[in-house]
């Protein structure tokens, strides 16, 4: 965790990793840092895995669950305290950012620990476990895996006909989410009435 020692300027910011993580991301501690946030990250105690090789978790579930939701969390609450103790008041707001795995451990938040951030931005989730493991990975044994580490998570929903490639389709839940934001964000802006998208050709 990086604190500005001053001009903090109220912003508590949890990151996300990439891959299979097992080190941190320090370039957007970085950034977090230059604009006055107090930011955290956390390897989401994968190590000694890489974000592109993860053949040091296979066997390992306790690591599999930090990874797939426990970790971000638990750098979530920590992160708060040692920030609340070093500036001695709290954080004014939460925010977390994240893509690709980090995209992951956003909607992880969002769906299991609503409470944790005041505003969430999840870029290229990759929430679809076995989906995206054949074509980003390709390690048939990990496959089991990692739809462990994601139980109680609802997944994308994929759908094809003769005349459209896959779309997705939002779950119920992200709805609910989507919800919740564009209330306290937009009043004027509100999510789709139904949770089931049409599918439509794509050109």
């Amino acid at each position: 965790m990086w604190l500005p020692q001053d001009g903090w300027k109220g912003v508590f910011e949890g990151t996300g990793n990439g891959g299979y993580s097992g080190v941190f991301n320090y370039p957007i501690l970085a950034a977090g840092l230059s604009r006055g946030y107090a930011v955290i990250n956390t390897d989401q105690g994968t190590a000694p895995a890489t974000p592109l090789d993860g053949d040091a978790v296979v066997g390992h579930p306790v690591k599999w669950r930090d990874w797939g939701f426990r970790s971000t969390h638990l750098m979530t609450v920590a992160g708060k305290e040692i920030a609340s103790a070093f500036y001695s008041k709290e954080p004014t707001h939460s925010y977390f950012s994240g893509c690709s795995t980090g995209g992951q451990q956003a909607l992880s938040e969002a769906q299991l620990y609503p409470a944790d951030y005041d505003g969430i931005a999840a870029g290229a989730p990759v929430i679809t476990a076995p989906i995206c493991t054949p074509l980003s990975f390709g390690a048939g044994r990990r496959r089991s895996a990692r739809r462990a580490a994601f139980s109680g998570l609802r997944s994308w929903r994929y759908s094809r006909n003769r005349s459209s490639r896959p779309v997705a389709r939002a779950p119920t839940a992200s709805l609910r989410i989507v919800s919740s934001l564009t209330r306290s964000i937009a009043p004027s802006i509100r999510p789709p009435s139904s949770a089931r998208p049409e599918t439509r050709p794509i050109a």
